[in-house]
């Protein structure tokens, strides 16, 4: 059996292809599951911009877009189109066809192939759709608290103890705002029989992923070490650029289990500053099944842990 490792961008030959969440993606889906695409649910255009109609993409970066949260590639507001995902999803096929002929070598792969039967609609009758974030919702999220924790272990951890640590970023992440990423094992070990990358390399590899997370938009990067992780490579964590001087990293003892570790609240009173907040809640409210207020509005402050209160007209 000979086995074929490709990403399906890397056989389309003639037009643009490859994004997360994208412009081509995004039109793929169209066409693949009708009706469960809806562009709407976007951010609107900013004022003068509009769809580029029925066509294929403009060659684009891959890079993420400011606007919106985990787009990278071109806006599928403008680009995403039936007719896009329809010559992708060909270019897709044939190319590869044209791959497995290659590795069986018999070059009447990809010559010929029948018409394509698109699928119809893809929703089905009483769906329910899961709850989840919509891009503008994200985009709210991190201008409120954009912290993330990553926690950091070393390849002969014990399971207990690296649970300890994704417990202690989840517990800061409910406390102070922010969210958790996906523990990061790739540490150096002096285990005999286990990986090991010096504390130099593992300095590297953290910063990489430090200046990903502060494109992001993350403007507070906490890094917690678990116990396994040697001297060198704590020390070496301390060293991390701050990435393009916006996002602060602070470095984070996961055994530190008070309630202000030390660095955290300097960094999020330095990167995050209360700033007002009031929202009024309009129309007509009742309140404990009886009164109605006419308008009530909420006042607090944006930082994450800032206090809040709910003021209206007497009743």
């Amino acid at each position: 059996m000979k086995a074929i490792s490709v990403s399906e961008n890397q056989v389309v030959k003639g037009m643009p292809a490859g994004d997360h969440a994208a412009a081509w993606e995004t039109s793929l889906f169209m066409v693949l599951r009708p009706g469960l695409t809806d562009l709407t649910r976007l951010p609107p255009l900013p004022e003068g911009v509009k769809p580029e109609g029925e066509r294929i993409a403009e060659p684009y970066e891959f890079v993420p877009k400011k606007d919106y949260y985990g787009v990278y590639g071109a806006d599928p507001r403008v680009w995403a189109n039936k007719t896009y995902g329809r010559k992708g999803t060909e270019a897709i096929l044939d190319g590869l066809a044209l791959e497995v002929g290659r590795a069986l070598g018999d070059a009447s792969y990809g010559q010929k192939r029948t018409e394509i039967e698109w699928p119809g609609d893809a929703r089905l009758e009483g769906e329910v759709r899961y709850a989840h974030l919509l891009p503008y919702q994200w985009r709210e999220r991190f201008e409120k608290a954009p912290v993330v924790y990553l926690p950091l272990t070393a390849v002969t951890e014990s399971g207990q103890s690296k649970q300890s640590v994704i417990h202690r970023a989840e517990q800061l992440a409910r406390d102070r705002g922010g969210m958790v990423f996906p523990m990061f094992s790739y540490a150096p070990s002096k285990t005999e029989g286990s990986l090991a990358v010096s504390a130099e390399s593992f300095k590297q590899i953290t910063a990489q992923v430090a200046e990903t997370l502060a494109g992001m938009g993350f403007r507070i990067i906490v890094l917690m070490p678990g116990a396994g992780l040697d001297a060198d490579c704590r020390s070496a964590l301390a060293a991390v650029p701050v990435p393009e001087g916006q996002t602060k990293v602070v470095v984070v003892d996961p055994a530190d289990a008070s309630p202000e570790p030390p660095g955290l609240a300097d960094s999020i009173k330095a990167m995050l500053p209360d700033r007002p907040i009031e929202i009024r809640l309009e129309d007509s409210w009742t309140i404990d099944g009886k009164a109605q207020a006419g308008t009530l509005a909420a006042q607090g402050t944006g930082a994450p842990g800032g206090s809040a209160s709910m003021s209206g007209p007497s009743i």
